[in-house]
């Protein structure tokens, strides 16, 4: 029977620091390498709907700049942005 995932990156690990401990590099870097490859570090990323990123990017930007009190609850984000700049830019 072979091992889950979680247990051979838990041996890749104790092996990975017993070649460091001896100062093997050749070893350590092909275990570096599996590990990576059991981490799924060499896959591409799944696609994100752009969509979804702006609207998480603009309602932080909103959710930074509206304590600020430049304008009114509500108003637009560009406007937000345009305001704080001119505060930062007049001190």
């Amino acid at each position: 029977m072979g091992l889950t995932r979680e247990e051979a990156v838990e041996e890749l690990s104790q092996r990975l620091t017993e070649a460091q401990e001896k100062g093997d590099d050749k070893i350590e870097l092909a275990i570096r390498k599996e590990l990576h490859r059991l981490l799924g570090f060499y896959q591409a990323p799944e696609p994100v709907d752009e969509s979804d990123v702006e609207s998480a990017t603009l309602a932080a930007i909103r959710e930074h700049l509206e304590p600020l009190g430049l304008a009114p609850a509500g108003t637009d984000v560009v406007e937000l942005v345009r305001l704080a700049a001119i505060r930062i830019t007049e001190k």
